[in-house]
């Protein structure tokens, strides 16, 4: 994914946590249940906006004014999750600046696919927990947290609200 420098000090930390993270998957409720589907993340834009390539027939019937993007990284034990907002794009430039090869098997015509759309997901929260990285330091905050009976050195977690962005 591409990841632009970050408008929203805040969204800085998040985007070095994602940029490496390339599924996330994206839980919205459609017709009448959660849904959850794997998608990859293009571009986190300057605004902390998320870009994907989807297709128009698969959003049908799901509401894109509340969905979760949910990241990752067991091995570095990084999670982030984002709930927000998505816009559904068909704007050829967009496309065309979104697309790569690796769309091409979804959608044989390039950028001008008639099902292809652009999804524009904007975060309004996101949280995010970041452990140390090595697996035996998380091992040994495991131990000393059992030993003390409360959680010890076991990384950090942010909640941001990002408001009406």
């Amino acid at each position: 994914m591409k990841v632009h420098d970050q408008t929203h000090p805040a969204m800085k930390k998040v985007a070095d946590l994602i940029e490496d993270m390339n599924v996330c998957m994206i839980t919205a409720v459609d017709s009448h249940h959660l849904a959850s589907r794997p998608m990859s993340p293009i571009l986190l834009d300057k605004d902390g906006a998320l870009w994907f390539l989807t297709s128009a027939s698969a959003m049908e019937g799901v509401r894109l004014e509340s969905l979760t993007a949910a990241f990752s990284n067991e091995s570095d034990a990084s999670y982030v999750s984002m709930e927000g907002s998505a816009y559904l794009i068909d704007d050829t430039p967009t496309k065309e600046h979104l697309w790569s090869s690796f769309a091409k098997p979804w959608f044989p015509d390039g950028p001008e696919s008639p099902d292809l759309r652009a999804l524009k997901f904007v975060p309004r929260s996101v949280d995010y927990w970041d452990s140390p990285s090595s697996k035996v330091v998380r091992m040994f905050a495991i131990a000393a947290s059992v030993i003390a009976g409360k959680p010890v050195g076991l990384g950090e977690h942010e909640h941001l609200a990002l408001g009406g962005r």
